[in-house]
């Protein structure tokens, strides 16, 4: 039995989508550790399936389907209606291809707080917007009362759908695979071009019984600082592609784990040179954290990053999620401070300074 299997819509005929693959199978898959992953990729006819056959992680068994749809739902519902099977992993796990997943981390959480032989379907946002599409099919089987509108109480109720990715245990699947209900909306779905592919899966779970619980470990943003592979909460990420967030794919091509003992454990005001100034901790595992300023014994280091450093050359890199700034490339000036355009790093005895 595989400890994951993924499913990802991925294209391969237009240059911005097979650029998307690429990076997927460099770094959508990383710290897999002896961990075994079976990923179904699901391609449109016309694309070359050589182009993303190989070239993936150790421990990774890839599967191409060529769907007969070009529509990203209807082959992700294939994918649901058509192939996946209990038994053949501990979790089914939905993902995007601009997105980014630290396996092992994210086994480590799902060991700690679930259990794949109970039911859970783990989703990182409960979305309740309405697909026409959706609305109909299951209206037709019987579930139009989860939907109700009234203009003049101005209320609108309508079942829930995660949010990019999904998470599903074995279990969850056993149960969607012995619902005959369930199965035959699948069935329906798959064959409408429209809508997106995170609505109906929680959908047919919902008719088995099976209802989506919202956790934090993994998310829909491109929350890259966060990524458990760097210290943070998140075990998933998403939005990481050249197109939607180059400067993120700019750091992974240049982001290393050299040591720099100048930096590391040291704490630094970090601002315009002729304005505010933050206090910022750099630790060994090349996170950047925000000291919480309080009353005295009331400081602390911030549990979230809020950059990620790392050394360049003669630089120091310096990376935020803010989309509006660049990778800082900080020239260092006497070892105690760095510079970079309007910026400054200068190294404090924060301790010292708060005693």
């Amino acid at each position: 039995m595989y400890d994951f299997e993924f499913i990802v819509p991925i294209e391969t005929n237009t240059k911005k989508l097979l650029t998307r693959a690429y990076d997927f199978k460099k770094y959508g898959f990383q710290n897999l550790g002896d961990l075994k992953i079976k990923v179904y990729l699901m391609l449109s006819k016309g694309n070359e399936a050589s182009k993303v056959e190989s070239g993936w992680p150790d421990n990774v068994d890839v599967e191409i389907v060529i769907a007969q749809y070009t529509h990203v739902a209807q082959k992700i519902y294939l994918y649901y209606s058509e192939h996946i099977q209990p038994d053949r992993a501990r979790w089914y796990v939905r993902v995007d291809e601009d997105s980014i997943t630290d396996i092992s981390g994210l086994n480590n959480t799902l060991v700690r707080d679930f259990d794949h032989e109970r039911e859970y379907h783990l989703i990182s946002e409960l979305n309740y917007d309405v697909q026409p599409v959706d609305q109909t099919l299951l209206t037709m089987l019987g579930y139009g009362h989860w939907y109700k509108t009234h203009p003049n109480l101005q209320f609108h109720v309508a079942p829930p759908h995660e949010h990019e990715i999904s998470i599903t245990s074995n279990a969850a699947v056993q149960r969607l695979k012995s619902c005959d209900q369930a199965q035959k909306y699948l069935d329906m779905r798959k064959e409408f071009a429209e809508g997106y592919g995170d609505h109906s899966m929680t959908h047919a779970l919902r008719i088995a019984k099976v209802y989506p619980t919202l956790v934090k470990f993994v998310t829909h943003e491109a929350e890259l600082c966060n990524l458990s592979i760097y210290g943070g909460f998140r075990n998933h990420v998403h939005w990481i592609s050249r197109d939607k967030n180059p400067k993120a794919l700019t750091w992974l091509d240049m982001f290393n784990q050299e040591p720099n003992p100048n930096v590391e454990n040291q704490t630094f005001f970090f601002g315009p040179k002729d304005g505010p100034k933050r206090v910022v901790y750099f630790s060994p595992n090349h996170t950047i954290m925000m000291i919480q300023t309080g009353n005295g014994d009331q400081d602390y280091k911030s549990s979230d990053t809020v950059g990620m450093w790392c050394n360049q050359g003669n630089y120091l890199a310096v990376y935020s999620d803010d989309n509006e700034e660049a990778i800082g490339m900080f020239a260092t000036q006497d070892g105690n401070s760095y510079e970079w355009n309007d910026y400054i790093l200068k190294k404090v005895n924060y301790n010292k300074m708060m005693a």
